[in-house]
């Protein structure tokens, strides 16, 4: 007859043989999953460094679009430089041909100046009423005129002194620059509101300018306007 105690002993030797198959399978089951998981990652990383190198490569061709296009611009703007510069100096041509046309030139400030050097109208003596400042500057633009430079007499009105000044403007390739007539000398440029004795290197007055005539503009400029 079986006893008990066999009996129980089986029971424990099966229960210890199902755990340990059990346990095998469990980890067997968790091996599985690990390794799945694992390849998982694997895959998602392969994908991502896939990724990152197509965005480095994007990034490598991007670089260089944008040095090509760095130095196209440079190219574009020299040309346009190039253009600007051509244009200006067609137009000063323009300029230079109409004024031909017209009898005169423009000169330069150099070829101004050695055309006033030729000019006599300094060793004029002023004589009050008889021969002035206007005189002195319509004389001044008639021997211009024969060299065929254009000039004009530009008048002056001070702000603090009754009377007015006149003397020459004449226009050059610089831009348009005043002769004193009575001198010979150019003098600086000047604004509403400039002391005119302190252009003309006067210490021994100050007259502020008020208004004076643009011959070239036709047009009188006012500091009160």
């Amino acid at each position: 007859m079986v006893k008990l105690v066999d009996v129980l002993r089986w029971v424990l030797y099966l229960a210890v043989i199902f755990g340990f198959v059990f346990s095998g399978y469990h980890w067997n089951s968790q091996k599985e999953r690990l390794e799945l998981e694992n390849l998982n990652l694997e895959t998602e990383l392969n994908m991502a460094e896939s990724k990152l190198d197509e965005v480095w490569s994007k990034k490598l061709s991007l670089e260089k679009d944008i040095i090509d296009l760095q130095r196209k611009n440079k190219r574009l703007e020299n040309r346009i430089e190039k253009l600007k510069s051509g244009y200006e100096s067609n137009i000063s041509s323009l300029e230079s041909r109409l004024e031909r046309m017209n009898g005169y030139y423009i000169p330069t400030r150099e070829e101004l100046e050695l055309v006033v050097d030729k000019t006599n109208v300094s060793e004029y003596s002023y004589r009050e009423k008889e021969f002035t400042c206007m005189d002195f500057s319509t004389e001044m633009v008639q021997q211009l005129h024969e060299h065929n430079i254009n000039s004009c007499v530009t008048s002056v009105v001070f702000n603090n002194y009754s009377g007015s000044h006149h003397f020459v403007s004449v226009k050059t390739t610089d831009g348009i620059v005043y002769l004193e007539p009575q001198t010979g000398k150019f003098v600086k440029d000047f604004s509403l509101g400039s002391d005119f004795c302190d252009i003309m290197g006067l210490s021994d007055c100050t007259r502020e300018v008020e208004k004076y005539s643009n011959c070239y503009e036709k047009k009188v400029i006012d500091r009160f306007k």
